[in-house]
Parts: structure tokens; sequence; C-alpha cells
């Protein structure tokens, strides 16, 4: 069981929720979430 690559893949999954998150504001709004899948 390879605890360090656990906590990686976690850390990596709240950088892209939160970077989705910035976009999602940057655009003005939390409904184009779903187009922008880039």
């Amino acid at each position: 069981m390879a605890l360090q690559e656990e906590v990686k893949e976690l850390q990596q999954m709240i950088v892209q929720e939160f970077k989705t998150k910035e976009v999602a504001k940057q655009h003005g709004s939390d409904q184009s979430l779903s187009d922008q899948t880039d």
C-alpha cells in the first residue's frame, strides 16, 4: 500500500477542483462548469 501515491492523487484532485472553481469564478457563473472540461 503506497500511502504517498494516495496522498498525491488526493492533492491532484483538490488542485483540479480548485482550478475549476477559479475558472468558473472568472467567467462569473458556476453554470459554465460543464462546458469547460478543458
